[in-house]
């Protein structure tokens, strides 16, 4: 901090820049305004597909965010989470988190057991481009996206020649701390990025719990009033440590080898309910991972055809302790354990060909070694050992293969076929079709369809979790059909641009997990016959300047997703039957608008979800119920540039209207809360 001091000190000391030079800086650097350009035509690549993509300025928006907080707002699919420092999952179009792809730098991050990804542990400022691929288009990444993939990468080829350094500490609410801090060279041939968050926070907001009453007494014992109590998060406590390491080295004009190496350590305490009247001091219930990941990468770009090799591995230690505290010695005894070490090994090629203008024929394969690790305990019963454990290995192999074609200007269509073996299991062929029509040159107004089968294999702990794994459960099957418009046009101070379309998707055999006897047995999962999942997702970005010091940007999005259980049921008087899934609420909205004047920044942001139910048969009761919320954040960033340093100055407003409300039935959010950024970047190029 003392460093921090000094450095601050010897910007405002150093010969600033003069007014006009400092605004052209600002506002190029967070808005490259040289590249307002209108969408011409879609490039052969993007024939049919439906895809969104995540602004780097929303991305790199504040190293608090995690990828989850970034697409509440960038995106309009579900984000489930539990506050910041716990879990938050990400779902597409009604479906399961399970049924969202997660690739980074081409390896999977969906974990092989639960088969979702946390993206609270993916640092938004660890991603330098995050496309969504929407239903079908998920198929080009391989099989398991019902509903859509997410796909992270980062990418070194638009550093600046030099060196160059980033440094940022943020200060918080709840004795929060974030730091970040980024070194870069790029030369004629290597270059290099070294990138560190650290973040941590005692996490200890207070809230109004909605779930219980206190009450009030007159002298003589009598209830005269009942209120709801003011209570502490009191065991919320994180503290994370992200590193990511990339070399880039270009031999030839041709050729480029990469590596890129991200190292995470967390812990995480995980709070009480709000349903819960335990004594939060005496409880321990804390989470703890460790992880490693690697890619080490080949391109090489020809004249008509190009070829992307991958070979990548992931290690991932994950422990969970739950446990009470003794009141006199503090000795802590453990009700419940759990240990589980993962593995997962990928080699993949894919080779771009154009074959005329017109044409380019894709192809890839891949195979994936995944091993997985896990032991429990549960000390009342003795049921299993730590020192013991379940290993489970499983070989995954994929082929895919696709044309893009334009016979006309107008025209665009693409065929693909994917095959994929898991284990001793092989799925059908997975087909998909793309077209794309562009009806109106002027407003490059293009008609977008597709349609593809797809798959989702059951994972690790669906078919092998003790006690209530299934292993007779059939993979899921589905197949979706989309259409629908993009739109582009503007000219060199505004833009507007977007995308509206209909998808529709039915599921068999969708893997849900049920008390297998009454409420208070074991837990095991099983196949719903039939899944209708539709609805529409909407999309808009617009841009305005002013004048070179000033601009507005809007993005908006917009999801009606039912998602429909329409049987037949294994289960008599099943009343699930025609009833919307769990946790999927019916409406999303995310806003993000911003405005630059000079040196000064001004963002707002805004995200609504609509009610979401807990029971399958919808039950209206206040606690089967998440009810619905508006979030309002807000912030407001002033750059001091000089001869010697940059410096940014922020200062964030998240919950703007103290709100309370919930994301997951029994966890509270934080309310208001603040945060100071200050950025400096010394100019050592």
């Amino acid at each position: 901090m003392r460093l921090l001091l000094a450095i601050f000190s010897i910007a405002f000391l150093a010969l600033p820049i003069s007014a006009e030079e400092r605004d052209t800086l600002f506002v190029q650097q967070q808005y490259n305004l040289s590249v307002l350009e209108v969408i011409s035509r879609r490039p052969l690549s993007q024939i049919g597909v439906m895809q969104s993509k995540v602004e780097p300025l929303v991305l790199h928006d504040n190293i608090a965010l995690s990828l989850g907080d970034v697409l509440t707002y960038g995106s309009g699919i579900f984000v489930k989470e539990q506050g910041r420092g716990a879990l938050s999952t990400v779902s597409f179009r009604g479906t399961a988190a399970s049924h969202t792809r997660v690739d980074w730098n081409g390896l999977a991050l969906n974990s092989p057991t639960l088969g979702f990804t946390d993206f609270s542990l993916i640092p938004s400022y660890f991603v330098d481009d995050a496309t969504l691929l929407h239903g079908s288009s998920s198929v080009s990444q391989g099989s398991g996206g019902l509903g859509g993939a997410v796909v992270l990468s980062t990418d070194l080829s638009k550093l600046s020649d030099g060196h160059s350094l980033t440094y940022t500490q943020g200060i918080g609410s709840y004795k929060t701390f974030d730091e970040y801090l980024r070194y870069t060279y790029s030369g004629e041939r290597w270059k290099s990025s070294t990138r560190l968050v650290a973040a941590s926070s005692r996490n200890d907001f207070e809230y109004t719990n909605t779930n219980k009453w206190a009450d009030i007494t007159d002298d003589e014992g009598q209830i005269i009033s009942s209120y709801h109590p003011r209570e502490r998060n009191s065991n919320g406590a994180f503290r994370d440590f992200h590193l990511l390491q990339e070399l880039s080295y270009q031999p030839a004009k041709a050729h480029r080898l990469g590596l890129s190496l991200w190292g995470t350590s967390s812990y995480r305490q995980l709070p009480l309910m709000s349903v819960d009247y335990g004594n939060p001091a005496l409880r321990v219930n804390e989470n703890k991972e460790q992880s490693i990941r690697g890619v080490l990468s080949h391109h090489f770009i020809g004249e008509r055809w190009s070829l992307e090799s991958r070979l990548g591995h992931s290690t991932s230690y994950i422990s969970y302790d739950n446990g009470s505290r003794a009141v006199v010695d503090g000795a802590v005894t453990y009700f419940y354990q759990t240990r589980s070490l993962l593995h997962n090994t990928f080699v993949e090629s894919k080779a771009q060909w154009f074959a005329t203008p017109q044409l380019m024929l894709n192809g890839s394969a891949k195979v994936a070694f995944q091993q997985a690790r896990t032991a429990g305990k549960v000390h009342a019963t003795g049921d299993s050992d730590l020192s013991k454990g379940l290993l489970h290995k499983r070989v995954e192999g994929s082929l895919y293969l696709s044309a893009k074609y334009t016979p006309t200007d107008r025209l665009g269509i693409s065929p693909a076929l994917r095959f994929e073996v898991y284990g001793n299991r092989s799925t059908p062929l997975i087909p998909a079709l793309f077209v794309d029509y562009l009806v109106y040159k002027p407003a490059n107004l293009a008609l977008v369809a597709s349609i593809s089968r797809n798959y989702h294999e059951p994972t690790l702990n669906d078919l092998y979790y003790i006690p209530g794994g299934n292993p007779n459960l059939l993979p899921e099957k589905g197949l979706t059909y989309d259409i629908g418009l993009t739109y582009a046009f503007g000219d060199k101070d505004w833009k507007v641009s977007g995308s509206i379309n209909w998808f529709d998707s039915r599921v068999r055999d969708w893997i849900v997990w049920l008390p297998a006897g009454g409420s208070n047995s074991v837990w095991t999962p099983i196949n719903y016959k039939n899944i209708h999942a539709y609805g529409i997702e909407s999309a808009l970005q617009t841009t305005y300047r002013f004048s070179n010091k000033a601009q507005v940007d809007l993005q908006a999005n917009y999801s009606w997703t039912p998602s429909i259980n329409e049987g037949p049921s294994i289960f008599q008087n099943d009343n699930s039957i025609g009833k919307q899934l769990v946790y999927v609420p019916l409406h999303s909205v995310s806003l993000i608008t911003r405005g630059t004047y000079s040196s000064w920044r001004l963002a707002y942001k805004y995200a609504y979800y609509s009610e979401r139910f807990t029971t399958t048969s919808n039950s209206p009761s206040r606690l089967s119920v998440v009810a619905p919320y508006h979030m309002h954040d807000i912030s407001i960033e002033k750059l001091i540039a000089t001869r010697l340093i940059d410096v940014s100055l922020k200062f964030a407003v998240k919950n703007l209207f103290n709100v309370d409300y919930q994301t997951v039935m029994g966890y509270p959010m934080p309310g208001r809360n603040f945060e100071l950024f200050i950025t400096l970047t010394p100019n050592i190029r």
